[in-house]
């Protein structure tokens, strides 16, 4: 749906335990779905619709797909099967989807992210001296001018090319 098939199996936990257990489950192979997407694109594997960056369009576009199906598998009678596709999860999914993927990118180690941040203190920890703050800010900078670049390019993308998955 968004360049990752997870193919976890739903399954109603037990206890509360176990849901947390299910919950570190889903969040590593989901992880592990993303860290692997360049990869997966570089071989091929993966066409290019599926691993494309989408913006604010494109993430309302997918998200009231995942709503449709959702109402209309919740409206069905087949809702009692154990098979995933027939469950509404598609929403939750796509959310839980969503906020691992914003997680693991802020931890990347680019300029205005966390993890950019995380660069610059690790010499601190080192050498026990402090980067200076005007060139660290300077990288920032640079750093959230080509982030915000991106993301204006990425949310023009959307309207000229709008996305055109189809949820299965």
């Amino acid at each position: 749906m968004i360049g990752v098939g997870l193919g976890v199996p739903f399954k109603s936990p037990e206890s509360p335990l176990e849901t947390i257990k299910l919950g570190a489950q889903y969040t590593y192979y989901n992880i592990q779905a993303l860290l692997s997407l360049p990869a997966q694109m570089l071989r091929g594997t993966v066409n290019s619709e599926q691993s494309r960056l989408v913006g604010l369009k494109g993430i309302y576009d997918i998200l009231q797909q995942t709503v449709s199906r959702d109402v209309a598998a919740a409206t069905t009678p087949t809702t009692t099967s154990p098979d995933p596709v027939n469950r509404p999860v598609r929403t939750l999914d796509l959310i839980a989807s969503l906020s691992i993927s914003l997680g693991l990118f802020n931890l990347f180690p680019f300029p205005a992210l966390d993890g950019g941040r995380i660069i610059f203190v690790l010499p601190e920890l080192i050498f026990r001296k402090r980067v200076s703050p005007k060139l660290e800010n300077m990288v920032h900078a640079a750093g959230m001018l080509f982030l915000l670049a991106l993301m204006l390019y990425i949310n023009v993308m959307d309207f000229v090319r709008p996305v055109s998955i189809t949820i299965p």
